[in-house]
């Protein structure tokens, strides 16, 4: 290299002087060994290389190196070196700012490799066994849980899939830089979805059973007995026919909810009161609804016997009539969705015109209206039986006996039992 090249790599003009020399070598050598940190393989040989051509440099422009193109005497020493001999005190001196400028760098450069490599370490790092094992359990219970609930896959468990994919996949490419976040952004992932499963479990029981419960039905009749208004049928069908009724449809979904744990963390408690009300509510659906149908359908027979003083007695009930008349005969009826009214008239012996009437034909609870109003005697002949105490006796001096209305369900729980409504709250 002859000291004009020298000049030209430095990127200095000849003649600059040795401090200006020294600055412009360390700049560029800070500037190479910085990209040789971050090159890859193939590229830090040029750049070692371009590293000794600046040493190489620094030697010539300071007069440290023979150049070149100067003659040498027959001992190798070059023309240029001796004329320069006169300033080899300076030369020394330069030498020894120089070592101590290499050093700093030296020492700024091991500082830097050390920094960055310690910062590579945290960051590709490869995720620990713990933390693979925990993203795949989360799955597992995932996929556990959507087979167990037959809930639908839903957009947080999708993302915490992909993730789980793509860490396996660049685990198994050995890209350490973004598979472990991978890893851990999918056991995340999992968490959110099952909490947010959590979220819509509580907003579905209460949406769908526990706030209409309250509101609709259980203020009204015959769950209040003394409610003027009627809880509305339809309602009561929703919530609990045993086809799709809304008290019963979540329960696989909820179960399986309830189960799930992830690290010490469960993400769904039922509601305190849920377990007693579908106690109470389970023997009401048993009691109006046969397992197969999804609306109110309850065969019964009834007959009336009329009692003392009175002639005839005859009840519309379901939408059909009976009499006092058939010998003590029960008959047929069947109380649906739409025809739980009731009506019942009273005859005198011998007169054709009604003496007294309960006419609650407009209610779909109409036949429970008329037994409330009614006196329970409890079983007699095997039947349910109750005392219409509403019809009063005439006569003077007559006896007191008034009518009675029987039922035979083949239920075990008995449909006309008030008791059986006023127990299905929801506190």
């Amino acid at each position: 290299m002859t000291r004009d090249e020298a000049f030209q790599v430095l990127g200095l003009y000849v003649g600059a002087s040795d401090e200006h020399i020294r600055v412009k070598h360390a700049a560029r050598c800070l500037a190479v060994n910085q990209r040789l940190a971050s090159a890859p393989a193939a590229e830090q040989p040029a750049l070692k290389a371009e590293l000794a051509r600046l040493d190489e440099a620094l030697a010539m422009a300071s007069g440290r190196a023979p150049d070149a193109s100067s003659p040498t005497m027959p001992g190798g020493f070059s023309v240029t070196t001796l004329e320069n001999n006169p300033r080899r005190g300076g030369a020394v001196k330069g030498v020894i700012v120089l070592a101590g400028l290499l050093l700093g760098l030296l020492g700024y450069y091991v500082i830097t490799r050390t920094s960055m490599y310690l910062f590579d370490r945290q960051h590709t790092e490869e995720a620990t066994p713990a933390a693979i094992a925990d993203a795949e359990q989360a799955s597992v219970a995932w996929l556990t849980y959507l087979s167990r609930s037959g809930r639908p896959e839903t957009d947080e468990g999708r993302k915490a899939a992909e993730d789980l994919h793509k860490g396996a996949g660049a685990r198994a490419a050995g890209d350490k830089s973004i598979y472990a976040q991978l890893y851990n952004s999918a056991w995340q992932g999992y968490f959110n979805a099952f909490r947010a499963e959590a979220a819509r479990a509580e907003s579905a029981w209460k949406d769908e059973v526990a706030d209409p419960w309250r509101s609709k039905v259980q203020v009204n009749f015959p769950f209040n007995p003394d409610a003027a208004a009627d809880a509305p049928v339809g309602e009561v069908t929703r919530i609990l026919n045993p086809v799709s009724g809304a008290a019963w449809r979540h329960d696989r979904w909820f179960d399986a909810l309830a189960v799930v744990e992830l690290k010490g963390t469960k993400f769904y408690a039922p509601p305190k009161d849920r377990a007693e009300f579908r106690a109470r509510a389970g023997k009401l659906r048993d009691a109006l609804f046969p397992p197969d149908r999804d609306r109110i359908n309850v065969p019964f027979l009834a007959r009336v016997l009329p009692g003392r003083m009175w002639g005839r007695i005859t009840f519309e009930i379901s939408g059909r009539s009976g009499n006092s008349e058939r010998d003590g005969e029960f008959e047929d009826f069947t109380w649906r969705n739409e025809n739980g009214g009731c009506v019942l008239r009273a005859y005198l012996l011998g007169s054709r015109k009604e003496t007294q009437i309960i006419d609650h034909k407009a209610s779909q609870w109409g036949i429970l209206r008329a037994l409330k109003d009614a006196r329970s005697e409890g079983q007699v002949d095997n039947a349910h039986s109750w005392s219409l105490t509403a019809f009063d006796q005439v006569g003077p001096g007559a006896k007191k006996e008034p009518p009675m209305l029987q039922i035979l369900v083949d239920r075990a729980n008995n449909p006309f039992d008030l008791s059986l409504y006023a127990a299905a709250r929801l506190e």
